[in-house]
């Protein structure tokens, strides 16, 4: 281009040099700089604003199974084991509410694991893991140190958390084998009952918030007859304390262990936009 425009190759510096003016380059760098410094200001903020908006909404998706220094089940979902002495460790996610070692108490319901945390600090207040999202659940015999359950729960769509996170449940006065028995019965179950109900591939139903919840006495929650061929005997179990046990008004989002004719759960999106909420009747499965 300079060899057309008949300027000499000594001359291409000194060409460019003399067309700007020195004072509009230095004050062209500053508004620059500034404006550089303006948009990070902003950008930053921003990102800020969006970190306190994921892990409000990750908040949502685990402390959902809390309610009053207590647990909170579904309706018509029972409680069948629970151990008051039992820490739980988390691995394979970023988020800062599944660091560190956690102290708590831990239930086995009729539709789900629960692990509800004793520290009122602490940003974890509880965990829910519904038997149709547990995978690779096995019961580890160290020999030194506790017995432990692990194995993965893979998020809920609409969860706010995406993937799947890893667990370690510590037992510190047993009953480990016998609660690790238990959950993995309990989940090859519910997940034969969530496929015998229509609901074909791997992902759980998604998560549906609680509703409005009450607290409930003991018969509601206890267990029917029918439910005792799940209770093994261990002095780690025993019953919640009283005015622990709140009850939301709205169903299971997911099948159980056990089920009845009458019994629904919620399950979005089955039909298309036209209908986007309805309910799927579960078969009668008995264990």
């Amino acid at each position: 281009m300079w060899y057309f425009l008949g300027i000499p190759m000594r001359h291409r510096c000194t060409c460019v040099h003399t067309v700007h003016d020195s004072s509009a380059v230095v004050n062209s760098r500053k508004f620059r700089s500034k404006t550089t410094v303006k948009h990070s200001a902003v950008y930053n903020k921003f990102l800020k604003s969006l970190r306190k908006l994921f892990k409000k909404l990750s908040n949502m998706s685990i402390n959902t199974a809390h309610a009053n220094n207590g647990v909170l089940i579904h309706a018509g979902e029972y409680i069948l084991l629970h151990s008051d002495s039992v820490s739980m460790e988390f691995s394979g996610q970023d988020n800062d509410l599944f660091r560190g070692s956690k102290q708590g108490r831990v239930y086995l319901t009729s539709h789900r694991m629960i692990f509800n945390s004793k520290k009122p600090s602490d940003v974890m207040q509880s965990f829910s893991a519904p038997f149709v999202a547990l995978s690779d659940v096995e019961i580890e015999q160290p020999v030194f140190g506790a017995n432990y359950i692990k194995g993965k729960v893979r998020a809920q769509p609409n969860g706010n958390y995406v993937g799947e996170v890893k667990f370690k449940l510590y037992f510190k006065s047993g009953g480990a084998i016998e609660y690790g028995q238990a959950l993995l019965r309990a989940a090859k179950t519910a997940q034969s009952n969530f496929h015998r109900g229509g609901l074909a591939g791997d992902d759980p139903p998604p998560y549906a918030p609680a509703g409005a919840w009450h607290e409930a006495p003991p018969p509601a929650y206890q267990p029917p007859p029918g439910y005792y061929g799940w209770l093994p005997q261990h002095d780690a179990f025993s019953g919640p304390a009283p005015n622990t046990v709140f009850i939301s008004d709205n169903p299971p989002p997911y099948p159980g262990i056990r089920t009845s004719s009458t019994q629904y759960y919620y399950y979005p999106n089955c039909y298309q936009v036209a209908r986007p909420f309805c309910f799927i009747p579960i078969p009668v499965i008995y264990p």
